[in-house]
């Protein structure tokens, strides 16, 4: 089941407002289904946003090398890097 439901919450003091569209997206590219019902979804990805600001692919790598790893939680970390760094 290649479905996903996707929770993204921004707590940050950052403009956010396209992560979850652009986190689709990729997740879409990989050849998943985003659906609007979690009952469904046979992955679900949960992200908060605390902090977020502009970094190196060589620092984002650092982050994701200490414990931030897997592939569905790399995927959206680096569609929300991408997506941050390529709107400011």
């Amino acid at each position: 089941n290649k479905t996903v439901y996707l929770q993204i919450k921004n707590t940050s003091d950052k403009d956010m407002s396209g992560l979850q569209a652009k986190i689709a997206s990729a997740v879409t590219s990989k050849g998943y289904q985003v659906v609007s019902n979690p009952d469904t979804a046979g992955y679900w990805i949960q992200a908060n946003v605390l902090k977020a600001d502009k970094m190196d692919l060589r620092e984002s790598q650092g982050w994701l090398s200490r414990g931030y790893e897997g592939a569905v939680t790399g995927a959206a970390l680096g569609a929300g890097i991408t997506a941050y760094n390529s709107s400011s």
